[in-house]
């Protein structure tokens, strides 16, 4: 059975918000009223920047002629991840038996879409993204404009 990737999401260590937060006080502590914070800032590039540096995971959402699947990939040889980390992070996937839906013949894109947002809330209630960011913006715009009947009538 072939099976494509169709849509992923990326799992963040932590919001931007938090992020900012950190550096900033960050150097707050330890660059108190320093008149060359600017050039100090840039020595820290690009550990400073949130957006891909912090993702620590993926949920992938794939389908074949009949079924649309769920796979989680994420790092867990860590429990705490660091702002300032110069450290690479490895994902795996993880195992999700059975974390995925028939796709009936009658269905329509607004159905098979309604279905991944409702599995995808389900997976998102795991204690295991409590902690973390899980960035949707960009999902839920590609969802919207996804014609998932077309992909798997090409399959």
């Amino acid at each position: 059975m072939k099976e494509i990737p169709i849509l992923e999401i990326p799992i963040y260590s932590m919001s931007p918000q938090k992020f900012s937060d950190k550096w900033n006080n960050f150097f707050k502590n330890n660059f108190p009223q320093n008149h060359l914070l600017n050039d100090i800032k840039r020595t820290y590039y690009p550990l400073n920047i949130w957006q891909y540096n912090q993702i620590i995971g993926y949920i992938t959402i794939s389908c074949s002629k009949n079924d649309i699947w769920f796979e989680e990939y994420l790092s867990f040889n860590k429990e705490k991840f660091w702002f300032r980390s110069k450290n690479k992070v490895f994902v795996q996937k993880m195992n999700l038996n059975g974390f995925h839906f028939r796709i009936e013949p009658d269905d329509t894109n607004e159905t098979i879409r309604n279905q991944i947002l409702e599995w995808l809330d389900y997976l998102l209630d795991d204690k295991i993204f409590k902690n973390r960011y899980i960035d949707r913006s960009l999902f839920d715009i590609q969802l919207h404009n996804l014609d998932i009947i077309k992909i798997i009538n090409e399959l």
